[in-house]
């Protein structure tokens, strides 16, 4: 369970976590299933337990609106004046600045603050903007490291702009505290701890479960509609702990795994026999991937630039509900239970461990959700191949407007590299599709080279960052380790799917019948052309044709 008993007990005996759940405690914060605060593994990083088992869609946080920290607070408290000015109102980040400087303002106010207890509890946040150069060097990304500087940088330009109107209002903002680490704080708090709920917010006990690759759900709810549905059950999510009516329950549920759905039906039976790799697609119907074999989404992008502007001539007119007698509550999903004892996790997003380590300043091992991304050149730039971090650093003209990100997944052959090599091909009719094998072939060639040139690009090697991690390492050099391996293993599984596409294109080329390509191959030959299957199936279209 990796609890650290020792560290839980003094956090449990540490008078600041008391007073904070008294605060949540006298403030009608109601979680009664969970056991917090937790400290996890050596370093002691804080969570929560499940008292009892927690079922599939069973609410179990409900956070009073009046303990968020909320844009809606902020600008209707005594300091609302000052974000009227352009800077807050001017553009699509706008609201995030608020938060901060709303924070930053409550922070100063030290023990007069309403969410005092709540503050002093804030602790072991950090992201990668506080890293030294070498922690950095370990990641072994220079587009990431780059990426991170760029935000750093911005947010010392914000700085700039905040520290200039707030210096004007001396009585909310001290001249003489050191207003750059107090914001520091603030930021780093909203960047770690906060939810995009409702605009951005700080939900006390909620931002206290750490990050898991699990599906939870948030919701917004009046107390009396809270009161009525955990008497009435009258959906599918069980409200009863709202009310503090004791249920017991018989957890048999198939937790997400990391998961493909061939490899669940591998689980439960022997490879099924089919002559070519895409039958399989109606073979799965009945099965859920667990994996990023499906669907995921970007949350954020490479070298991302500035906010976006509104119009000049924007006017923003709000008005703001009374919510003082709503709730935030968080309820498990469908697939998601935690077992009496267990860690209680929430989800912070589908998120790479690039994403992770900018916003959180970790990264998880076998991150079903990560990428590899890189630049490539349009062949309008007259150049090929990889941009090199000195064009990115630079940015020309010729990178700004002549490139484009690609990215590389887990279990997914990467098809828009196709793409751009097929557009790149003079007398190519079909760019979406697979056509002629030569064509198909050369392109493979042009891809494995890329990625090649990708794995070269790495300081180590796969096996030795996994042996350097069986050691004892700091934090932060295990969060760079998780990273590059990750990195690694995604590299060189799209070498795999490419090298074991080209040996099937050559055998279609000397005659092979693609339709029947899968006839006697062992189990691991067709897991290893599983991922390829719709790619296949259109060349067969293709070749059909002709």
């Amino acid at each position: 369970m990796d609890i650290n008993i020792e560290k839980t007990q003094a956090y449990q005996e540490d008078q600041y976590y008391q007073a904070y759940k008294k605060w949540l405690d006298d403030n009608g914060c109601i979680c009664p299933n969970l056991e917090y605060p937790v400290a996890f593994y050596e370093e002691g990083i804080i969570g929560a337990t499940a008292k009892t088992d927690i079922p599939p869609n069973k609410a179990y946080v409900f956070v009073p609106y009046n303990l968020c920290i909320s844009i809606q607070k902020a600008k209707t408290s005594e300091i609302s004046h000052i974000f009227k000015k352009r800077f807050f109102t001017q553009h699509s980040r706008a609201n995030d600045h608020i938060l901060w400087v709303f924070i930053l303002y409550e922070k100063l106010k030290g023990t007069e603050s309403f969410w005092y207890p709540y503050f002093k509890t804030l602790k072991g946040f950090s992201n990668i903007i506080e890293w030294s150069d070498e922690e950095l060097s370990e990641l072994q990304d220079k587009l990431l490291v780059y990426d991170n500087l760029k935000w750093k940088n911005r947010i010392e330009r914000i700085w700039k702009s905040i520290y200039g109107i707030i210096k004007n209002y001396p009585e909310y903002f001290p001249l003489e505290k050191n207003l750059y680490s107090e914001f520091m704080w603030s930021w780093l708090v909203c960047c770690t701890r906060g939810y995009s709920w409702e605009g951005g917010m700080l939900i006390p006990m909620a931002d206290n479960l750490n990050h898991g690759i699990i599906y939870t759900s948030y919701h917004g709810e009046e107390k009396n509609t809270l009161r009525t549905l955990a008497e009435n059950k009258t959906t599918d999510i069980d409200y009863t702990d709202f009310l503090g009516i004791e249920v017991k329950y018989d957890i048999q549920v198939d937790k997400r795994t990391n998961k493909n759905r061939l490899e669940k039906l591998l689980e439960k039976s022997d490879m099924p026999e089919i002559k070519n790799v895409w039958e399989l697609n109606q073979i799965l119907e009945g099965y859920r991937s667990s994996s990023s074999e499906d669907d995921e989404r970007i949350v954020a992008e490479c070298t991302s630039e500035e906010e976006s502007p509104y119009d000049e001539d924007d006017e923003l007119q709000e008005e703001f509900k009374d919510l003082n007698e709503n709730y935030f509550l968080m309820s498990t999903g469908v697939r998601t239970c935690f077992k009496k004892g267990e860690q209680v996790l929430n989800s912070y997003g589908r998120l790479s461990n690039r994403n992770l380590l900018l916003d959180y300043g970790f990264a998880l091992p076998e991150n079903r959700y990560d990428s590899v991304f890189f630049f490539l050149w349009l062949p309008r730039s007259g150049r090929e191949g990889l941009v090199k971090i000195e064009d990115i650093e630079a940015k020309s003209d010729e990178y700004l407007y002549c490139t484009e990100l690609f990215r590389l997944k887990p279990k997914r052959l990467n098809i828009d590299v196709f793409i751009y090599y097929r557009e790149g091909m003079k007398n190519e009719p079909i760019k979406n599709f697979p056509s002629d094998i030569n064509v198909e072939l050369e392109i493979i060639d042009c891809f494995l080279n890329i990625c090649f040139k990708l794995y070269e690009g790495f300081d180590t090697s796969l096996e030795y960052d996994i042996e350097l991690l069986k050691t004892k390492c700091s934090p932060r050099l295990q969060g760079a380790l998780n990273y590059r391996i990750n990195q690694k293993k995604i590299v060189l599984n799209q070498i795999k799917m490419l090298e074991t596409l080209r040996d099937l294109l050559e055998d279609i080329k000397n005659g092979k019948d693609i339709s029947t390509h899968a006839k006697g191959k062992s189990s691991q030959e067709i897991m290893d052309l599983y991922p390829l299957r719709n790619y296949l199936r259109a060349l067969e279209g293709y070749l059909k044709k002709i």
